[in-house]
This record gives C-alpha cells, sequence and structure tokens, in this order.
C-alpha cells in the first residue's frame, strides 16, 4: 500500500486501512481498485452487505431458545442478535461456507417435538431469522436426529453422526433440499461430537454418553462412502464444541471432569491427537465456530450451572482459551457456524 491517503482535505502519512467487516471497519481515504479488490477478497472492505469474518450461534438449550447471535472473530466482545431460528430447539448441528449457515436436527418442547428433521439456514449478508432448507435422511421422531454435528467446504455441508447413528449424509450448500446419504461411521452413538475440515477431508471426534469413545474418523468430502480411522482424541469424552483451520482441528471442553480438555489434530495427516491447553472455564454441552486464525468457544453447563461465556483460542498455537466475551443469556448446546472457517478457500 502507498504511503499517504487523502483524508478530507489532510494529507495523512497513517492512513486507516480495513481490518474487519462492514459492522466494525473504517477505511477513510481514497483507494486504488487494485487495493479494494485485495481487502474484499481478504473479507474485510467495508461494503454494504460485507459479513465476513462472522461466527453464529444457533439456538440454545435450558432454557430452550431460538435465537440466533453472531460474533466477529477479528475482535472480541459480547455476542449480536442476529434473528430467530424457525422453533426453539435444543442438540442440533450447524455448518457453513462463505454464503451460508445451517443448522439441523435436535429437539425441542413445542411442535418440533422429538428428533426434528427440519435444516434450516441463513444467508450472512442478510441479517435476519432462518428459513426452510429441507429435511435430514432420517424422518422426524428419530432420535439419530438429536445431538448431530456438520462440517462443509465451499460447496458441501457434511451432516455427522446423531444418538445411536453412524449415520453420515451431506447437502449442496448453495441449493436447497433434502440430505443425502453419504456413508457410515465405523462405530455407532457418534453423536455430540464434534467435527473440523480442511476443505478436503471432514473429521469426527467424540461419542455419546451411552459410551465414550476416543476415537476419531474422517471422510474425504468430495466423495461419498464410509468413514476411516484417524486415531484417538486426547481424552474420552463428548459435548465438546470443534473449529478448524486449514491445518488443524481443535476441541474444546467436554464431558469429563474438570471439562477443561482442550485438544487437536493436523487434518492432513492421521495420527491421535495432542494436548493444547485449557478451557478459561471448565465447561460441556459446548459450542463453538471458527475463522482460520481463532476458535470461539460458547460454554455451556460447568457442572453446577449454566454459562453465558465465551472464549477463544488461537490456532495455530497452543495455550489456554481466552475470555471473548458475552452470550446474550445463559444456555447450552448452542450449535456454531462460520463463514471463514479452515475448510473454506
Amino acid at each position: 500500500m502507498t504511503s499517504k491517503r487523502y483524508l478530507g482535505n489532510i494529507i495523512t502519512d497513517n492512513p486507516t486501512e480495513p481490518t474487519e467487516n462492514y459492522e466494525n471497519s473504517a477505511a477513510s481515504g481514497v483507494w486504488s481498485l487494485a487495493e479494494a479488490e485485495t481487502y474484499t477478497r481478504a473479507g474485510v472492505w467495508p461494503t454494504a452487505g460485507n459479513t465476513g469474518n462472522t461466527g453464529v450461534f444457533f439456538g440454545a438449550g435450558d432454557p430452550t431458545s431460538n435465537v440466533i447471535q453472531y460474533i466477529s472473530f477479528a475482535s472480541t466482545g459480547n455476542a449480536i442478535d442476529w434473528g430467530d431460528l424457525l422453533e426453539a430447539r435444543k442438540s442440533k448441528g450447524a455448518l457453513g461456507n462463505a454464503t451460508r449457515g445451517l443448522t439441523f436436527g435436535g429437539h425441542g418442547t413445542t411442535s418440533v417435538g422429538y428428533g426434528t428433521n427440519v435444516i434450516e439456514y441463513i444467508t450472512f449478508s442478510t441479517i435476519g431469522n432462518s428459513q426452510d432448507f429441507g429435511d435430514l435422511f432420517q424422518s422426524t421422531g428419530s432420535a439419530e436426529n438429536i445431538g448431530k454435528t456438520g462440517t462443509a467446504n465451499d460447496t458441501r455441508g457434511m451432516i455427522m453422526g446423531g444418538q445411536g447413528s453412524n449415520e453420515i449424509s451431506y447437502v449442496t450448500i448453495a441449493s436447497t433440499g433434502n440430505a443425502s446419504d453419504f456413508g457410515n461411521f465405523a462405530s455407532s452413538n457418534r453423536g455430540w461430537g464434534g467435527a473440523g475440515s480442511n476443505g478436503v477431508r471432514a473429521v469426527f471426534g467424540g461419542q455419546d454418553p451411552s459410551g465414550f469413545s476416543a476415537a476419531n474418523e474422517y471422510v474425504n468430502i468430495s466423495s461419498t462412502g464410509n468413514a476411516s480411522n484417524f486415531g484417538n482424541l486426547f481424552q474420552n469424552r463428548n459435548l465438546m464444541g470443534a473449529g478448524c483451520s486449514s491445518t488443524r482441528i481443535v476441541w474444546m471442553g467436554g464431558s469429563v471432569s474438570p471439562y477443561t480438555t482442550i485438544d487437536y489434530v493436523t487434518t492432513a495427516s492421521t495420527g491421535n491427537a495432542s494436548d493444547f491447553g485449557d478451557l478459561y472455564s471448565g465447561a460441556f454441552e459446548n459450542g463453538a465456530c471458527s475463522n482460520k486464525t481463532r476458535a470461539v468457544c460458547a460454554h455451556g453447563f460447568d457442572g453446577s450451572a449454566f454459562t453465558n461465556i465465551m472464549s477463544y483460542v488461537t490456532i495455530a498455537s497452543t495455550g489456554n482459551s481466552q475470555d471473548f466475551g458475552d452470550l446474550l443469556a445463559v444456555g447450552s448446546f448452542r450449535a456454531g457456524a462460520s463463514n471463514s472457517h479452515g475448510g473454506l478457500s
């Protein structure tokens, strides 16, 4: 970039360069088209509708909520209201690409009932309520629709596991419609875990309360077929959140006291997870989302109370998480997604 920018009638040697999305950024001065394009590709040019670098958390449980809230990864601070789900529910999954965020499954307290198969979506460029996308592979009423998780690349969303389930299915994010069968995990009960991707592989870790598992399994997103063994988590557990860069996946918190474990794998290889550090405050029934740099955990139940805490880690390093800000209300089972995670080009 050049050294001077016109700011009003003043020439300055210290131009204000854009660093965040439209909601939080300024770029005073006169910029060339080439410079604007560079920043636009980075998702930080302050153009109306540009909400790059955004993470969302869908709904909550205990109490069950239909609230959608969002954060900007580039800063820290409290979550902001985005809109509402079609209906309140918890124990659902989520995924996103650069354009859309999807949430699916779970159960609620009214017509959603037990084990809903509903898939909903938001468009990241437009703040507002979610819309109907289609249905999961299983029918409404199936326990397998509870405790699912998801991850994605630019085109495909992977919907993985569930209570008592070894099912993997997928959707094409740019369209709407029902999920299609992808394949199966080697073991069943792959529920209430977490998943991430590097755009090529989707890696799942965790297992539901009928039998904690350390086993991670993976699939190649662009194909269909059964999952293969990846390695083992650093600690057997479930009910944790997951985030990913283009090289690593981190799992944050989980169901084994003191609920603080953070571990990670290198996505392109296979092998056991390594210790990353500890959560800022122990919690399980967590949600998480990430961009390529930071993973933010929406803490759930800390063993004695439901919380509204968010904390984050820098994925490329190791160490304990730090305070990020507060969610809109206490709760748990929030499903996280973003438009800038490590599975996107």
